[in-house]
């Protein structure tokens, strides 16, 4: 009979600031999926610094083979709304983002279309070698070098009779900003293999604050998703139309965290389109005044901040805001086959049969966004 174990591989690697951790991977098993469980002493300046959680310091996460041949290739905030969308929830976040305080984040490395699925794993021992790197941005302002650590779990599936014949790749595909405001960006999806998911994540620049200079998801924006080189419309709506859209797949995603309060550094709650949120004072300073208030601007945007702050004898020092909405980390989701079999998956090519070219076709009043096209393929084992 075979059955799952998860077994801890490496236990509190220290990873160095602004650097490539490369871990060695098992010579042989049948590998559903790797579970990160990564946690960090912030610095004590991390309040006042955007892009402050780990995983917004994860500038890639990849499974290769020991050189340029990768079965994963992510970023660490499309694994995050990658692990959203295959498991309908947020995977364990502990974002306490200031002071000298503990914060942790788990995410998942897939090698199959849910968590635990037994018809997709890699097979190991079609390798020669696998690893698993990761590449993180941060400095001292976030942690102090090798304060960033990470338990790596790895869950196999023991005593199976016969490895299946593949393995499901996340990667992203594709990368690109408009070269001036007004112009499009292109993106003519591969025609090599046969293609589950596409998910498309629009990643705005930040100011020093850590608000985005333009958010990429209203009205002057679209995005249209098409077959057959354009002929065959299939979405050509607004970001934040299509996000609203993906709630009915997946539901709402639900973000939390701990944050020194402010009423110029601007709070990344990782939703494009927020539908509500609840915040609660969680600590307070002395001050000789009677009254004190705090309250969050207007908005229903990703990147929010205090509105109004206050003195007062419990003048708020740090909250604890919670939010709900859609387009987890500025994500969308063009196609998905859930519940397909194989067979019925987006075949892009020109072939008798094949929806190519499909085309990605972004629109964007500004030039201050990056788009990225992450695809989920099936991959026999051995091959990349």
């Amino acid at each position: 009979m075979s059955y799952w174990k998860e077994n801890r591989y490496y236990k509190d690697n220290q990873m160095a600031n602004a650097a490539t951790e490369s871990l060695e991977l098992p010579e042989k098993g049948l590998l559903s999926a790797i579970r990160l469980q990564m946690y960090a002493t912030n610095a004590g300046a991390i309040h006042a610094a955007n892009k402050a959680r780990i995983i917004d310091r994860i500038t890639k996460i990849e499974v290769t083979n020991g050189a340029d041949k990768t079965m994963f290739s992510m970023r660490g905030q499309q694994v995050k709304a990658l692990n959203f969308y295959d498991m309908g929830k947020v995977p364990y976040e502990k974002a306490i983002l200031y002071g000298a305080q503990t914060q942790r984040t788990d995410l998942i490395i897939p090698f199959g279309r849910y968590w635990k699925d037994r018809d997709y794993m890699i097979d190991l021992s079609k390798y020669d070698s696998a690893y698993l790197d990761i590449t993180n941005d941060a400095g001292t302002t976030q942690w102090a070098t090798n304060a960033l650590k990470a338990n790596v779990n790895l869950l196999t599936l023991e005593e199976e009779a016969a490895a299946p014949a593949k393995y499901i790749k996340n990667y992203e595909w594709r990368s690109g900003k408009p070269s001036a405001a007004g112009q499009h960006v292109y993106h003519d999806l591969p025609t090599t293999e046969m293609i589950k998911r596409v998910m498309v994540q629009l990643d705005p620049d930040l100011e020093t604050a850590g608000n985005a200079t333009s958010d990429p998801k209203g009205d002057s924006l679209a995005l249209k998703y098409t077959y057959l080189q354009e002929k065959e419309v299939l979405l050509d709506h607004r970001p934040r139309d299509i996000a609203r859209m993906n709630a009915f797949d997946y539901g709402l995603a639900r973000t939390n965290g701990r944050y020194a309060q402010s009423i110029s550094q601007y709070i990344d709650v990782a939703l494009m389109d927020v539908t509500n949120e609840h915040f609660a004072v969680m600590g307070s300073t002395a001050s000789t005044t009677a009254t004190a208030e705090a309250v969050m601007e207007e908005s229903n945007d990703r990147f929010q901040k205090m509105k109004n702050v206050s003195a007062g004898a419990t003048a708020p020092e740090f909250i604890d805001l919670e939010a709900v909405g859609v387009g987890y980390y500025h994500t969308l989701i063009l196609e998905d086959h859930v519940g397909q079999p194989e067979a019925e998956w987006l075949n892009p090519t020109k072939e008798t049969g094949g929806k190519g070219p499909v085309r990605i076709d972004w629109n964007g009043y500004t030039a201050d966004h990056t788009v990225r096209t992450c695809l989920q393929v099936p991959i026999e084992q051995g091959a990349f």
